[in-house]
């Protein structure tokens, strides 16, 4: 009987357990759910334009969304430089300069990002009134385009900088490296 006892007690306090495990899944859940729904609330916000559902996500994974990076990266990024540096054969001074280069396009990108958030939420703000001014949802809709642009054009000059980093030899190697650049980022397999 005590035997018996204790195997009621045992599985007793295991169910106990696995109802716990249960409740705190559910709450992670839980917690999962709003966060998808603020994130998502915010890409709304921003609907149409690629720091909204693409860029939001951060990394070059959100930039690859846009057509004009995705044609741009395979052909000099610095990053897929980087990655390819032990194929390209590039010098510790390439790779010290690519860094660089990588890391004030990553500060660059922040910074345009953050005036392109404030843009939206002024643009949510004078939506969100009865009688829109229209005028100034134009200005904030064509200002947030103008932003999107630089941004593109920033990358640009970063690619044309890293390229004249390479020699004639590394810049036919990245001929036939370039069109396996994006494949794993396209699957979400890179930042």
């Amino acid at each position: 009987v005590p035997m018996q006892q204790r195997m009621m007690a045992d599985k007793s306090q295991s169910q106990g357990v696995d109802k716990a495990k249960q409740e705190g899944h559910h709450e992670a859940k839980e917690g999962q759910c709003s966060k998808m729904k603020s994130g998502m609330m915010g890409e709304s916000m921003q609907h149409g334009s690629m720091m909204g559902k693409g860029m939001k996500h951060e990394g070059m994974m959100g930039m690859m969304q846009d057509p004009v990076f995705k044609a741009l990266h395979g052909t000099g990024c610095p990053g897929f430089l980087l990655k390819s540096a032990e194929k390209l054969a590039l010098s510790e001074k390439q790779i010290t300069d690519l860094k660089k280069i990588k890391n004030d396009f990553k500060k660059t990108k922040v910074k345009n990002k953050a005036d392109i958030d404030i843009a939206a939420i002024e643009l949510k703000e004078l939506l969100d009134t009865t009688t829109p001014d229209f005028d100034k949802v134009k200005t904030l809709v064509t200002r947030i385009g103008s932003l999107e642009q630089e941004l593109r054009l920033d990358f640009l000059n970063v690619v044309i900088q890293s390229r004249k980093l390479l020699t004639a030899e590394q810049l036919k190697t990245l001929q036939s490296l370039s069109g396996s650049c994006c494949k794993g980022m396209e699957q979400g397999m890179m930042k």
